[in-house]
């Protein structure tokens, strides 16, 4: 009895930090995927906004009182072209007029032309933020999670001075949409391996099991069923009165020595 009180206590805790470790391993999982999808989406933005500066040039942001309404659009029209390659929302430029931030080039979406918004040269950026407005004095990128009425986004923000000493900085946007649709798919693929790794575990702890309770109802040495068993079947076939003798051979050896083994197993059956 005790040693299958143990067994069975050795065989739960061996469960309880199987199912330990599996939490853990999703939640490194998750973390680590989180960490990449994140740095991929970082790497997706600084890309874009780079982009944006050789697209636009170095000349453009010191003559911006003689850009034309055409010179504009074509501007815009690449910009377009490069969030759709990069696989951002937006990309854009802007420049600093305290207390306002200007948009002096910026992509657009299809639901910005059906819904007529599509941002024009010099509108003003009503939403800008001090962390938005702060990038156009640092001197290395800067990122931000913010809303406005384009939507809820991640952005960076590069800065660069123009020939003429302007300061500007290129931009780009990613939706959070996006952002939690990988993250969310991170956390599917984790649960998916845990739930496999978790079905086996049960497999191999049910076929442990059923060994188990097979090893201690059944002679080792014979691979017939033992006093286990019998008090197992008696206790479930009370209400027939069943009556047990138990006859003791002993020094069985002897007999079989002797008399042969074909006594010592009509011995064995007696």
């Amino acid at each position: 009895m005790y040693r299958k009180t143990s067994a069975m206590t050795w065989s739960l805790v061996g469960f309880l930090l199987f199912i330990s470790s599996l939490i853990g391993y999703v939640a490194y999982t998750y973390q680590s995927t989180r960490q990449a999808i994140m740095d991929n989406i970082d790497k997706q933005l600084l890309h874009a906004a780079k982009s944006a500066q050789l697209i636009m040039g170095d000349d453009y942001h010191t003559q911006l009182g003689s850009v034309s309404p055409h010179e504009y659009q074509q501007q815009s029209a690449q910009l377009t072209a490069l969030a759709q390659a990069v696989g951002v929302e937006y990309v854009y430029t802007m420049i600093y007029r305290a207390p306002d931030v200007y948009f002096t080039a910026s992509s657009y979406t299809k639901s910005d032309l059906r819904h007529n918004r599509v941002t024009q040269f010099l509108d003003r950026y009503e939403e800008a933020t001090a962390i938005n407005k702060a990038a156009f004095r640092s001197t290395e990128p800067v990122f931000e999670v913010s809303k406005d009425q384009w939507g809820h986004f991640k952005s960076i923000f590069i800065p660069y001075i123009a020939p003429d000493g302007t300061p500007y900085i290129t931009g780009a946007d990613i939706t959070i949409g996006k952002v939690d649709a990988l993250l969310q798919e991170s956390v599917t693929k984790a649960t998916l391996t845990a739930s496999f790794f978790f079905f086996i575990a049960v497999l191999v702890a049910a076929l442990y099991l059923q060994l188990y309770r097979k090893s201690m109802s059944t002679d080792p040495r014979t691979g017939f069923a033992n006093r286990v068993a019998l008090e197992r079947d008696l206790s479930k076939k009370q209400d027939q009165h069943l009556a047990l003798a138990i006859v003791t051979v002993d020094e069985l050896e002897d007999i079989i020595g002797f008399y042969g083994t074909q006594v010592g197993d009509l011995a064995t059956w007696l």
